[in-house]
């Protein structure tokens, strides 16, 4: 991993009202959730009400690891909240409560400082259905460096989005994340008529400059067009107790291999395996599995797990009597469910890419090197020669 990020969920923070109880939740927040977990410094910038669900709010963010420093408080508006109800399928539906404390964003020197050192950060439609927090969070995008990554999030729910507001937002954006539900609607409220969702995808980047574009498709996988550039995923399949933040999961874990500038077909696995993850737990924020997060953090290749550490090497200067399987691409990894240690098929490749050498001992009786993914202590110091490798 190349450094921690600083990634902020611009926009609405609420409570989720089911049947059973309420859950803390809005896109920037379980956005930002997600982001602190895979390891990145998540941040919220919201409002809440000075009321108990405010207070909630907050104390919930903060034990979940989040920087709570840029939540905005005050004013005589309530905490934002939304009535849900999810199906027999996990399918969710909501009502959201209008005229709360998220739209009420204020433009302050604490939200400009925020933005200069901000790396990435997700904004949606819904947060500006009032022209307050609308301009607010233009605000934002504006004050960001020219290399931050900006991911506009269509949220369409209960006709809160005019084409207008879109095509400002998609003018402010350089990535943009739709569901395939959604997407018709766009095209029909720009006024088009594609009926192709790749070619509406490129049409759309190329209309309004962005460098990437996702289309969401539910149990389906999503769709990724980045330049000339495309890629399919076909999802994992789970079994769905909710579908409530899988979305902005997705979302998580695409901007998290964005800014790490990882290639398309991974980056799109990445965000499939996390959304599909939170589908199949209960709630938007659900604890974390550090198994599957590690696995999302990794680079994940097609047909098999590799891990981070155990990436590709290669050697400076290799010896003529170098054997032939070593050329250091890696064999299928296998996990050990004990120890948790990662060794290849053939256990030549160490987690951390050092290769080590047996002796010089071996080299003469077998007229090769000899090479050993784990030697013990004892073992490693009776080496008479060691060979040095660099992960690419």
């Amino acid at each position: 991993m190349s450094g921690q990020f600083t990634v902020v969920g611009l926009g609405e923070l609420l409570w989720d009202m089911f049947p059973h109880g309420k859950q803390l939740g809005g896109a920037p927040a379980n956005f930002a959730y997600m982001t602190a977990l895979l390891g990145d410094r998540g941040i919220v910038a919201s409002r809440v009400g000075k009321d108990r669900l405010g207070q909630e709010a907050i104390w919930q963010l903060k034990s979940s690891g989040l920087d709570t420093s840029h939540i905005q408080t005050g004013g005589t508006h309530e905490t934002g909240t939304v009535l849900v109800k999810v199906d027999l399928k996990g399918q969710a539906e909501y009502k959201f409560c209008e005229d709360v404390a998220w739209d009420h964003l204020e433009w302050t020197t604490d939200w400009q400082e925020l933005a200069i050192v901000t790396d990435a950060v997700c904004f949606g439609s819904l947060a500006q259905r009032s022209e307050t927090s609308r301009l607010t969070i233009r605000k934002f995008l504006q004050s960001l460096r020219a290399d931050a990554a900006r991911i506009f999030d269509v949220n369409l729910r209960q006709g809160f989005c005019s084409a207008e507001v879109l095509r400002v937002a998609l003018l402010h954006a350089n990535i943009m994340k739709v569901n395939d539900e959604e997407l018709p609607r766009i095209v029909e409220m720009f006024g088009e008529k594609i009926d192709d969702e790749k070619k509406v995808a490129c049409w759309l980047a190329k209309e309004f400059g962005l460098k990437l574009v996702c289309v969401t498709r539910g149990p389906r996988g999503s769709l990724l067009v980045c330049g000339d550039s495309v890629d399919e995923h076909r999802g994992f399949t789970v079994k769905v107790a909710d579908t409530v933040g899988a979305g902005d999961a997705f979302t998580a874990a695409l901007v998290h291999h964005w800014l790490r500038k990882t290639p398309l077909p991974e980056m799109n696995r990445a965000a499939n395996r996390l959304g599909a993850w939170v589908a199949s737990q209960e709630g938007a924020m659900p604890a974390a599995d550090e198994a599957v997060l590690t696995e999302i953090r990794s680079k994940m290749r097609r047909g098999s797990f590799v891990p981070r550490r155990a990436r590709p090497i290669s050697l400076r200067n290799s010896p003529p009597w170098l054997p032939n399987w070593a050329s250091f691409t890696p064999l299928p990894a296998h996990r050990n469910a004990r120890t948790g240690n990662v060794r290849t098929a053939a256990q030549h490749v160490l987690v951390d890419a050092d290769v080590r050498v047996r002796g010089q001992n071996d080299r003469k009786r077998h007229g090769q090197l000899s090479l050993t993914a784990a030697l013990p202590r004892r073992e490693a110091s009776k080496s008479r020669s060691r060979l040095k490798a660099t992960v690419r």
